[in-house]
């Protein structure tokens, strides 16, 4: 019995002992696969390191935190090596354990799977819950950059600002470089120019972005309108930039040029431009281009340019095209197609010193123009003076219609446009004198004597031309005669006789003639015989008039009678030399009758000269020109 008791306790002891081991050895062999993965883990090797925790986690069915630890190393395992599931393994850790301080690293962590996956909507989401004070600080480097790089691609360009700039600032490894390139890239986007420059001037000798910050610099140089710093900036480029990226730099060094005023440089980059690029010419480009061939005296060569800027279009571009196409027109001589262009750019709303200038070199074409109608250049001016009544081209335009006026006989009209100039010069002050003398005679014919009067004395007041400033002081002398003023045409006739070079005018002896006639009629007879004299001297054809007389029988009486018949004789050949007043009824009726009757017994108190002149044979009469 005892022998049997000792061999029951034997076998319970060995049985113990038995399942202790086994129990041991499973322990250890479960701890090992925990360790395995981590160690696999920290060693990069995150395929297998998953594969270790996988079958920890199958062993190991109840909580402990190495199940916790394992978990979360699965899931970062999985992301590392970007798996599928890795994103549904971090989901299920923060589920499972919201409290676990792993949990908060855990939305860093999801947040890398999901920017490496491009999920940049969710990565963003994922950073935001990540707490900064969970972070390493060589993590916090990336974190920044690519929660900035997942804003920026969510098109939150002030939140993307905001972090690269954080990133930038945190440290200077990759993704701090990384970092203040976008960070400049957002701030060039953003207009802020300065702060771009001073971003991308400290990448431009890294070996990966310096041939990308070059490109930029100048594009910010060409903003902040430093065209001596971009072309200094730009033209080494030249030698080293990508081919596809040559035609716009040569753009951007043709524009500095153009904009220094350094058209002979700047075309031959702006034409580099326009022959290699593939985009698009804008119409900035084309009128860059015309404009720097306009200035370089190639005005064929730009009017196509300028052409293609306007486009159809009605803005300042195309009010500015007009203008310098117009110009082009003029230097080439198509005169025709520059007032058309002129016209179009006056029409256009914007720069008003540009479209005066326009309308006024319309009106220029117009003036100068053999084709254009009287009307089209009248209009034109008076258009111009009605938009630009102050205008500095005033005086010049007022020059035109007095001209066109003067030039169509439209004498009032030019009158009109002479008084509103204010500035009149030598030149138009003589036209003056021509139009006020032509306007005179022609009141004059009209029998608008007081009015021709006022002109006359307009064109005596200049004395550029001799011959109308004398004629005009003998035509007033005139007028006041048809009006029967004649102390008043006395007057103006003896100042004709007066005035120095009179007397070479052919109007000479009628002044003589007239003054004799109206001493005659104011019964002033030897002053009329003194005035009638002269005019005899001075006036030859007069006595070829009489010759015919003096082959006749009667040549003694008519010599005897000279004296008496001598003023109609006179008058006959005056009225030859003045058809327009011989012409006038009431004169003729007058002369006349004088002649025929009251003159000859007024003259001579005799009746028997009387009757015997009255008498002669109507063969003499028509001998003497009196029938």
């Amino acid at each position: 019995m005892k022998t049997l008791q000792i061999f029951v306790t034997a076998i319970f002891i060995l049985l113990t002992t038995q399942l202790f081991a086994q129990e041991t050895g499973y322990y250890k062999d479960h701890m090992n696969l925990f360790e395995q993965g981590r160690q696999l883990y920290e060693a990069g090797k995150y395929g297998a390191a998953r594969e270790a925790f996988q079958d920890y986690l199958k062993q190991t069915p109840n909580y402990s935190e190495e199940k916790v630890e394992a978990e979360y190393l699965r899931a970062l395992s999985a992301m590392k090596m970007q798996h599928k599931d890795a994103k549904v393994l971090l989901n299920q850790f923060v589920k499972d354990y919201p409290e676990k301080s792993r949990t908060k690293r855990v939305y860093y962590q999801l947040a890398l799977s999901q920017f490496a996956g491009r999920d940049y909507y969710n990565a963003r989401k994922s950073f935001e819950k990540t707490p900064i004070s969970s972070l390493r600080n060589e993590e916090i480097v990336e974190y920044y950059f690519k929660y900035g790089y997942a804003a920026y691609k969510s098109r939150d360009t002030v939140t993307a600002r905001q972090a690269f700039n954080e990133s930038r600032m945190s440290g200077m490894g990759s993704y701090a470089v990384q970092a203040n390139y976008y960070y400049s890239h957002l701030a060039y986007e953003q207009n802020d120019y300065q702060e771009a420059l001073a971003g991308f001037q400290q990448l431009r000798d890294h070996p990966v972005y310096g041939n990308l910050v070059g490109y930029h610099i100048v594009q910010i140089l060409y903003h902040l309108n430093k065209p001596e710093e971009l072309i200094r900036e730009a033209l080494p480029l030249m030698e080293t930039i990508h081919v596809d990226r040559k035609p716009e730099l040569a753009y951007l060094i043709g524009e500095s040029y153009y904009r220094l005023s350094d058209y002979d440089k700047a075309i031959e980059y702006l034409r580099y431009y326009q022959e290699n690029t593939k985009k698009h010419i804008s119409r900035e480009g084309h009128y860059q281009l015309a404009f720097t061939l306009f200035q370089l005296n190639d005005y064929e060569g730009a009017v196509p340019g300028f052409q293609k800027a306007i486009d159809n279009q009605s803005d300042s571009l195309a009010q500015n095209a007009y203008y310098h196409l117009g110009m082009c027109y003029v230097k080439t001589g198509n005169k025709k197609f520059a007032g058309n262009a002129f016209m179009n750019a006056y029409k256009i709303e914007g720069n008003e010193t540009l479209r005066e200038d326009a309308l006024y070199n319309y009106v220029k074409l117009s003036y100068e123009s053999p084709y254009d109608p009287y009307n089209t250049s009248v209009d034109a001016v008076q258009k111009f003076m009605n938009a630009y009544p102050y205008s500095r081209h005033s005086d010049e335009i007022n020059t035109f219609l007095v001209d066109i006026f003067l030039n169509s006989e439209d004498y009032a009209s030019a009158i009109d446009a002479f008084q509103k100039i204010s500035r009149k010069t030598e030149k138009l002050k003589q036209a003056y004198q021509k139009i006020t003398y032509y306007y005179a005679t022609e009141l004059f014919n009209e029998k608008k004597y007081f009015d021709a009067i006022k002109y006359y004395k307009e064109a005596n007041k200049y004395d550029y031309d001799k011959n109308l400033s004398d004629n005009a002081i003998f035509w007033i002398g005139e007028a006041y005669y048809q009006f029967r003023k004649d102390d008043l045409a006395t007057k103006y006739y003896e100042l004709f006789l007066n005035t120095p070079g009179a007397y070479n005018q052919k109007n000479y002896p009628t002044a003589w003639y007239n003054l004799g006639y109206i001493a005659f009629s104011k019964q002033r007879y030897i002053e009329a015989q003194q005035w009638f004299r002269k005019y005899t001297i001075g006036q030859k054809t007069a006595v070829r008039f009489c010759w015919p007389m003096l082959i006749s029988v009667w040549e003694i009486v008519i010599l005897l009678l000279k004296i008496m018949i001598w003023p109609s004789v006179i008058m006959t050949n005056r009225f030859k030399a003045m058809p327009e007043i011989w012409t006038m009824p009431c004169i003729k009726k007058h002369w006349l009758s004088e002649v025929k009757g009251n003159l000859i017994r007024k003259f001579f108190s005799s009746t028997v000269w009387s009757d015997l002149f009255l008498n002669l044979p109507s063969s003499i009469k028509r001998s003497m020109k009196w029938a």
